[in-house]
């Protein structure tokens, strides 16, 4: 009987800690994914000072297995069109929309 229960022990444990390592394992990813959205939203936006509109995707070359689409749309409101753009950008890596890291930033015309 104490065999038994000893048993179950341990493979609940074992069980336990192969989700362990799995929730790690998604946390370095979320954590890379994260670095990765900061650089390319940093590179998007001192790319052009007011871009215009357009979609753009594709692998990062230090991570292949991560990837990334940039959508860059008019201002939110039809007064602001002109005035403003909304760049939202994603990477994802292997279960798409499920393992995903979002930005999204507002950025005004500069002066002329």
């Amino acid at each position: 009987m104490a065999i038994a229960i000893i048993a179950t022990a341990l493979v609940s444990l074992l069980s336990l800690h192969g989700r362990n390592i799995e929730i790690v394992a998604h946390d370095q990813r979320l954590n890379r994914a994260t670095l990765l959205a900061q650089g390319l939203m940093t590179r998007t936006l001192t790319a052009e000072r007011f871009p215009d509109p357009a979609q753009a995707s594709g692998d990062f070359e230090s991570d292949p297995d991560f990837h990334w689409q940039v959508e860059i749309l008019r201002g939110p409101a039809r007064e602001l069109e002109e005035e403003m753009r909304e760049i939202r950008l994603r990477v994802f890596w292997d279960g798409g929309d499920a393992d995903a890291v979002r930005l999204v930033t507002l950025i005004r015309r500069p002066d002329r």
